[in-house]
């Protein structure tokens, strides 16, 4: 009992219940704690019963109690000194212009309603709900700029807050106001400092970004180490993705000397601010972040400074890295680094067949192919575009044409172009030949057709070798320059130049022939599947004779059909360099004789050669329209199913017709 004695003792001063509750105990033997709370117990009571009598009342006396050992009469002091003390409190508590109420009470249920002065307080006061309370006030304050002063005013350790509230008292003190009151904590809690930091980002206002900046040269210490501070401040800014942020992190990666010393310690193992990042470890974690939440708008400004200022080997080998990652914000930095050339020979050809995908998937949505019929993957967003709502929500219409402003970019169009001019082995080239097969512009397809024309006397195979072979081509335009070389080159076709030559290689051009009609089944179906699921730009459901180029035999009935022009459901920007293309697709059903329905397209297409195919015929035509500028490529798939040969069917069948009919500006022009 000799603490109860103490504690007696100390009443009589204005500290006895602070005595009592903060005294560090070291008997902690269990009649000691029964004591002791015998003791609270009554001391609580009295308090009740007394306490509004000494709040109203003149302050007691100090007098010592009895020396009779009243217990009742002891109790009863401490009481009155205890609300003395609390009535002091509260009076102090509502001075001074940094005063608040220390009470959780004084703050609403909801934390989403607290405002910059509920969160001050609770900052003061250690109130833990602070923690939930920013992020919401920062998403309810975007663009607030007073809203980003009171958040950067939550940021200082403890220790720097209270020395400089305490410089405020002492100020306060000799202009004659109150001082600050004695109960201010600052409860420096390190959970605190990630969501203001995020908040700050979030907010992205002037004085956001210039409580970020601090942060990143290292003149703002908060409860948390450098290390982590500076993490967290990268990493939040490059979720937020805007403009003016992407500004100062393009510094941090290309001059990060600019905010940090050359030279600086790394220890990250001690708090409050006391571990230093130098210039090399803010650029190396800005990379690391980089990859994963940088946008696509600084992945290609950077890259565009490496073309522009090349980096040391060593570094340069680091954005190397970023730019591989295979995610949709890379394309546009990838492609630039493709159309300069600046790729390793070893990263090269990944980057090339991630930029095939994309450029399939683009005119996948273009031409509205549905779902179940595509082939290309969708590039995979990062993480920290995956969350941003705005982001979530976007189409596919818009996913392509944010895509087309990459692969259907004039530049980039004439780097790709150039660089299959430069091409003299189709192998070792092939994931850049599988970027242009779809890339649907004139001078693509010219040196496309150039290539197919060098290559003939070896065959189809060097094609057929190209990732993802010629018949997933999704550029219509690529089958009718290849049928423009077949027609130069196949010995017996009106002008071609092997025509009556000795030793022609009739097996090459057999084969040359099954690739090609290998690529118009192909595109018939997925065709087909853009008629009847798809959406493309433009859709006949009732063509009739004088819709089509075409006349159709009579009794067809037409079953799906539709019409598509580049770039089909997406806007072109002025900078798009796509070729004029148009193709027409029909499908109908007939029943008459299997020869008259040959007969029928024979007229219809001049100079159509005809094949036999698996069960049906295929009759293929190539015109050159409008003085030489547009070349219009036409195939007809007669079928009946089970039936090999048409031509020995001499009896009335119904049969299925498929015309693809492409139109493209002439590329041999």
């Amino acid at each position: 009992m000799n603490y109860l004695f103490m504690a007696r003792k100390a009443s009589q001063s204005s500290e006895a219940l602070a005595f009592i509750v903060m005294h560090r105990w070291r008997n902690n033997s269990p009649e000691y704690r029964t004591n002791l709370a015998k003791y609270l117990i009554v001391l609580a009571c009295c308090t009740a019963t007394i306490g509004c009598d000494a709040l109203s009342g003149p302050p007691t006396a100090r007098a010592r109690p009895a020396a009779s050992g009243d217990d009742e009469e002891d109790h009863a002091a401490i009481a009155a000194r205890r609300a003395e003390y609390l009535a002091a409190q509260a009076a102090s508590s509502r001075r001074g212009s940094l005063a608040f109420a220390d009470s959780a009470r004084d703050r609403p249920e909801n934390v989403a309603e607290w405002n910059a002065e509920h969160l001050w307080q609770a900052r003061l006061s250690g109130d833990l709900r602070t923690i939930a309370a920013v992020p919401a006030f920062a998403e309810n304050s975007v663009g607030d700029d007073e809203a980003a002063q009171a958040l950067a005013k939550l940021l200082p350790s403890a220790k720097v807050l209270r020395a400089r509230l305490a410089e405020e008292a002492a100020e306060a003190a000799e202009s004659g106001e109150k001082p600050l009151p004695a109960n201010v904590r600052v409860a420096p809690y390190l959970k605190l400092v990630a969501p203001v930091i995020a908040g700050l980002a979030r907010i992205d206002t002037p004085s956001a970004r210039e409580a970020l900046v601090e942060l990143l040269k290292g003149d703002l210490v908060t409860d948390i180490n450098d290390r982590e501070a500076t993490r967290t401040v990268l990493k939040s800014m490059m979720q937020q993705g805007s403009p003016e942020s992407d500004k100062i992190l393009f510094q941090v990666l290309t001059q990060p000397e600019e905010f940090r010393q050359l030279l600086a310690t790394t220890d990250s193992s001690t708090s409050g601010g006391t571990a230093q990042v130098g210039a090399a470890q803010l650029q190396e974690e800005a990379l690391r972040q980089a990859r994963f939440h940088a946008s696509a708008d600084l992945r290609a400004r950077l890259a565009e400074h490496m073309v522009e200022s090349p980096f040391a080997a060593d570094l340069q080998a680091k954005f190397f890295a970023l730019f591989q990652e295979p995610i949709r914000e890379n394309l546009g930095a990838q492609a630039m680094l493709l159309s300069y050339r600046l790729w390793p020979s070893e990263a090269e050809s990944k980057v090339a067949r991630l930029l095939a995908d994309a450029s399939r998937r683009t005119l996948e949505i273009a031409w509205g192919l549905p779902i179940s019929a595509r082939s290309a993957p969708a590039p995979k967003r990062s993480r920290a575009a995956a969350s941003r709502p705005n982001l979530r929500a976007e189409s596919e219409i818009e996913e392509a044409e944010s895509l087309a402003e990459i692969f259907w970019d004039e530049a980039f169009l004439q780097a790709v172009s150039q660089r299959v001019s430069a091409v003299d082995e189709v192998r070792p080239a092939g994931t850049l030949l599988q970027l242009a097969l779809n890339l649907p512009a004139t001078d693509v397809r010219r040196q496309m057709l150039r290539l197919f024309d060098r290559q003939w006397h070896v065959g189809p195979q060097a094609i057929q070798s190209i990732p993802g072979d010629v018949k997933a081509v999704l550029d219509p335009g690529m089958l009718v320059a290849l049928k423009m070389i077949a027609r130069n080159n196949m010995a017996g076709n009106p002008g071609s130049r092997r025509n009556g030559r000795l030793g022609a290689n009739v097996r090459n051009d057999q084969a040359w022939t099954r690739t090609i009609e290998a690529m118009v089944q192909a595109t018939a179906r997925r065709w087909l599947a853009v008629a009847t699921e798809g959406s493309p730009a433009s859709t006949e459901e009732d063509t009739t004779n004088d819709q089509i180029p075409w006349k159709l035999p009579e009794d067809c009935e037409v079953v799906a059909s539709t019409y598509a022009e580049l770039p089909g459901q997406i806007s072109c920007e002025p900078s798009c360099g796509v070729g004029n293309t148009s193709v027409h697709f029909l499908r109908g059903e007939v029943r008459d004789l299997p020869e008259k329905i040959q007969g029928h397209f024979q007229r219809e297409l001049r100079e159509a050669k005809r094949r036999s195919i698996e069960e049906g015929a295929w009759l293929s035509s190539l015109e050159t329209l409008e003085d030489g500028k547009r070349v219009r490529s036409t195939d007809v798939l007669l079928k009946i199913q089970g039936l090999n040969n048409l031509a020995s069917f001499d009896r009335e069948v119904r049969m299925t017709v498929e015309i693809l009919s492409i139109e493209i500006e002439n590329p041999a022009r």
